[in-house]
């Protein structure tokens, strides 16, 4: 391997681990917030195909509990050898987390037919749950001769 390559590797391990100590951290943060503002769960829908896709629809419990104050997450950065903040609206920092969690187990989700499901944040037993679906499309065949 040469020094370039094993750099890139040297880096890229360290991402993955500021990766799964950031998400760690900031999982705790939104089940902190959310508890503070007495919410019981957010449920995040996406849908998507043709190479596109995203969020279509969001359900907060209780009904119209506001979620745009900031907080600060940790992020990891491939240029930062650290954890960096970002301030960041709660609700776009859920929407964020949720889309990267779909992206984690289920890349590539939304090309060809696609695939959508939903990502909930269930403030009492802190637990995220990704519950995903794909499209496909089916073909029988049948061939007959006589």
């Amino acid at each position: 391997m040469t020094d370039i390559m094993h750099e890139f590797e040297r880096r890229r391990l360290h991402l993955e681990a500021m990766d799964k100590e950031s998400f760690s951290h900031n999982r705790e943060l939104f089940f902190v917030a959310l508890q503070a503002r007495g919410v019981a769960s957010v449920e995040i829908r996406y849908e998507g195909s043709g190479d596109s896709g995203g969020i279509e629809d969001r359900t907060v419990l209780p009904d119209g509990t506001d979620l745009s104050d900031e907080i600060m997450l940790l992020v990891a950065d491939w240029h930062q050898e650290k954890l960096v903040t970002k301030a960041m609206p709660l609700i776009e920092a859920l929407d964020e987390t949720a889309m990267q969690l779909v992206e984690r187990e289920h890349g590539g989700w939304e090309n060809n037919e696609g695939g959508g499901g939903t990502v909930t944040f269930d403030v009492e037993p802190r637990e995220i749950l990704v519950e995903h679906h794909d499209y496909y499309i089916q073909r029988d065949e049948y061939s007959h001769s006589y």
